[in-house]
């Protein structure tokens, strides 16, 4: 064996048998009261009445093969460091899930979420049975989908499929977990691209799967037969936006896809893509293009920066600022609406931009586009990275710097930034109140110690048996019931500090514990959310005791509903 190869061999055994640096995941709670975390809320809300061809979908790569999850017997390679709840916290719309049917730890065949590979007749190769069941990865999707911040939110669930025709098993998976919130095709079917967010919301779905195959009927009326057409390495940014296989008109009108893959094995034994770097994502964002599946996504990435294509730094500015214009830097930044700005107007039928001579307040957008160009044009806003660069590109054309307004609006009547007079739906969160197991990152559940339904009684976490100690349910105001007992929630034993043993407690005390779901799946006390539900030490099995912990997003902190 040459030197190089048994070196590369080397580097990469201890890639697998060494940890990974251990990622402070409580920065997730810093970057969702950040600015730019609400830049990325803000603009993904702007495309919420766009079809789903012209709307960007911030992606991770495998995002299943996460350090998060990873042990000695799984994911020794991991394309991220987050869990897929703290990837969907930190904006994240697009998840892929790689499902694999193979044997899991008890010796049956399973589907499992797998970093595998085929490789002529073998199948599988890579996959470990200790790696997570697809179940489990479903679960965690759905337990964050009902969050009530999360209601309004719409992912698209990438299955590349290993699955060898298990269809039914699948089916079956989904039905159990996200499977009323799945918007279904009807029969095979391509997935329409001029469907928008909003019209799925409208149906009370919030899922979208592509992937499928049409192997069975079940199938083809549960994941549309889509998968991203991707063209690594050959993307040409604006004026061009395009790639050597397709064109401007389809990548403005289709999901289209670049990624990067920063495993080792991909590293080491392959020509892996080119590498998703900040400018690389501005170029994309601002070409529109669909989907840029990122690896190693961490609360401090700069590429999260670089997709934003709207807002300014630490905008929108003031409550007394309540209307947006397009500023110097090409983004846009808050300012009070009676000032004089002219106006940004955008055509039916072509969407080409212009900028009015004349100025006024915003109130007078669409009277001002009328009397300048034409009932053609409307007072416009951008909705996407490619309708911003073109509105950038006119005003450059124009000739004369201005900072036009954009028909973008607080409504101080349904509290939300409003888009081209098109308000996000109306919808009334709902708090799950159905009984319910919650089951940690280490699959032991919550409940009570020896099925001891009095006050003082311990909880702990053990195997998960769908037995009453097992069964939780939430009212209306958080506090976590016992449900066969509902007078009795879980408190503390004394003060909201770490380390508090939690126990049942009367729930008219005030020892019981108001809860909020918050990061990760975790159960947040909503006096100090800086304190959460834990098992410290989880991971060495049943008895563990639950206590009040600082929050730091380990496995023994996230709890999904089953």
């Amino acid at each position: 064996m040459h030197f190089r190869s048994l070196s590369s061999c080397i580097l990469l055994i201890l890639a697998l048998i060494c940890p990974i640096s251990s990622f402070a995941t409580s920065q997730i709670d810093n970057f969702t009261q950040s600015w730019q975390h609400q830049a990325l809320t803000l603009q993904r809300q702007m495309g919420h009445a766009l079809p789903l061809g012209k709307t960007n979908f911030l992606t991770t790569h495998n995002s299943f093969n996460t350090q998060h999850y990873m042990s000695f017997m799984r994911y020794w390679d991991p394309n991220q460091y987050l869990s897929v709840s703290e990837q969907l916290d930190m904006g994240i719309r697009a998840l892929e899930y790689d499902i694999h049917y193979f044997w899991n730890r008890f010796g049956i065949q399973d589907l499992l979420l797998c970093h595998g590979s085929s490789f002529g007749d073998l199948k599988h190769v890579g996959c470990s049975p200790f790696d997570r069941t697809a179940y489990n990865g479903l679960l965690e999707i759905e337990t964050w989908l009902r969050q009530p911040k999360n209601q309004q939110e719409v992912i698209i669930l990438y299955i590349e499929d290993h699955m060898d025709d298990q269809y039914d098993l699948i089916i079956s998976l989904l039905d159990d977990t996200i499977g009323d919130r799945i918007y279904r095709p009807e029969g095979c079917q391509s997935l329409p691209m001029n469907v928008s967010k909003n019209d799925i919301l409208a149906r009370d779905k919030q899922v979208i799967i592509i992937g499928g195959n049409c192997g069975s009927t079940g199938w083809s009326q549960t994941a549309f037969n889509y998968g991203y057409p991707t063209d690594n390495d050959n993307f040409l940014p604006y004026p061009a936006c395009k790639t050597t296989k397709y064109g401007t008109d389809f990548i403005q009108n289709n999901f289209t896809r670049i990624y990067e893959d920063k495993t080792n094995l991909s590293r080491l034994f392959s020509t892996p893509p080119q590498e998703i770097t900040p400018e690389l994502m501005k170029q994309a964002t601002a070409c529109g293009l669909s989907t840029v599946g990122l690896d190693k996504l961490t609360p401090t990435d700069e590429r999260l920066t670089a997709a934003i294509w709207s807002w300014d730094n630490n905008q929108p500015s003031s409550s007394n600022n309540q209307c947006a214009l397009l500023n110097e830097n090409d983004r846009f930044e808050s300012e009070q609406c009676a000032n004089y700005k002219p106006y940004a107007c955008k055509a039916s039928d072509n969407g080409e931009w212009q900028i009015t001579s004349n100025i006024g307040p915003f109130s007078e957008g669409q009277q001002a586009c009328d009397n300048e160009f034409g009932e053609h044009f409307s007072f416009a806003t951008p909705q996407n990275g490619y309708q911003q660069t073109q509105l950038t590109q006119a005003r450059t054309d124009s000739g004369y710097a201005s900072t036009p307004w954009v028909n973008y609006l607080f409504d101080t009547t349904q509290n939300q930034w409003v888009s081209n007079n098109t308000a996000m739906p109306a919808y009334t969160a709902i708090i799950s109140t159905p009984s319910e197991q919650l089951m940690n990152g280490h699959n032991f559940c919550l409940q009570v110690k020896n099925d001891d339904f009095s006050e003082g009684a311990i909880i702990e976490q053990n195997i998960c048996l769908n037995n009453n100690g097992q069964q939780w349910q939430q009212d209306s105001v958080g506090k976590l019931q016992l449900a066969t007992q509902d007078t009795l929630c879980i408190g503390a034993t004394s003060s909201l500090r770490p380390y508090r043993n939690l126990v049942l407690v009367p729930c008219n005390s005030t020892q019981a514990i108001t809860w909020v779901r918050s990061n990760n799946n975790s159960y947040r006390i909503s006096q100090d959310p800086s304190l959460t539900l834990g098992i410290s030490g989880a991971y060495w099995g049943k008895g563990r005791q639950a206590k009040l912990y600082r929050y730091s997003g380990n496995k023994g902190q996230q709890w999904v509903s089953k």
